[in-house]
């Protein structure tokens, strides 16, 4: 009888033990799990904030420059645009190698055209043609320029 009621003990004493293995082994490999999901959560914070902000702003920026080339133009007034294309030249670098960093193709080709509007509006406010864009449709081609590129920047977050 005695040797059974030991045997009983160490039958309990071996399914508590392994039960509290599975139960530590369960609760190592969750947080882990939730660590990893803190990483990546961490990993796409900074693209946000280090990459993504900065072209952002800089889209904004450029889209402001072209409407303001445009409509100055249009309204008869002198466009504040020596300000504005200071910041395009201090800033079109570094967000150009922030596209980079992103790998997206199709956003790096988007953004050369995006680009180059702000010059073409004002060659063609400068040189109107009878024939091709005039700066209205330049201009409107930029904004949809930006806006995909926008898009595409949007669509790149983690859900």
């Amino acid at each position: 009888m005695v040797a059974h009621d030991w045997m009983d003990v160490i039958d309990s004493a071996v399914k508590v033990g392994l039960g509290a293995l599975a139960g530590g082994g369960f609760a190592l490999v969750v947080e882990r799990l939730r660590q990893r999901s803190e990483e990546r959560r961490r990993a796409e914070e900074q693209r946000w904030t280090l990459l993504v902000q900065p072209i952002i702003a800089f889209v904004d920026k450029v889209m402001e420059a072209v409407g303001e080339v445009y409509w100055s133009h249009i309204d008869h007034t002198e466009p504040r645009l020596p300000e504005k294309m200071m910041f395009f030249r201090e800033g079109q670098g570094a967000v150009e190698a922030r596209i980079s960093a992103l790998g997206d193709e199709e956003l790096m080709k988007l953004w050369q055209p995006f680009t180059n509007k702000i010059p073409i509006v004002r060659m063609r406010i400068a040189e109107p043609r009878s024939e091709g864009k005039d700066a209205y449709e330049e201009m409107q081609e930029g904004f949809s320029l930006g806006g995909q590129i926008l898009r595409r920047l949007f669509d790149s977050l983690p859900k």
